[in-house]
């Protein structure tokens, strides 16, 4: 975990002080935050995690470390989320990633959404393949994630 001041999204955006809640936690590298995250919720071998079909292996590797259960989802051309295909496959799931690609924000329906929060399933979004490529003042984190 790194110190609040050096975190890589206020250095990307200084002026997002007010924006990061007081219980945020940094860290060093996100296998690091990932391995957190599927520990602090239970991630056991019987879960179903679902991510996109464009990611790096690194996620993989980390998440088998909890679970084999792993069920990829479509992304479209543009890097969107193809969100007929996540709903298709979200069946029994406990944890969904989305990723930001290269400053690329995913949406996600408000009615998935929705069936997300109704089914309990964890929505994790990955903003580190975007931290690069935001401009600064650019990017809200959206209120629907469980984590950032």
């Amino acid at each position: 975990m790194i110190n609040r001041e050096l975190s890589p999204y206020q250095y990307i955006n200084p002026s997002c002080e007010n924006k990061i809640p007081d219980n945020a936690i940094f860290f060093n590298f996100s296998r690091e935050a990932i391995l957190f995250i599927l520990e602090k919720e239970a991630i056991t071998s019987s879960d179903k995690v679902l991510i996109p079909d464009y990611i790096c292996h690194s996620l993989i590797d980390v998440i088998r470390e909890h679970t084999d259960k792993i069920i990829l989802y479509k992304v479209n051309k543009d890097l969107s989320i193809d969100c007929y295909d996540l709903k298709e496959r979200m069946h029994n799931a406990r944890l969904i990633f989305l990723v930001d690609y290269f400053g690329v924000k995913n949406k996600i329906q408000a009615s998935l959404v929705s069936l997300i929060n109704k089914k309990k399933i964890i929505i994790v979004r990955d903003m580190a393949p975007s931290f690069l490529t935001l401009h600064r003042n650019s990017y809200e984190i959206d209120d629907y994630s469980d984590y950032v």
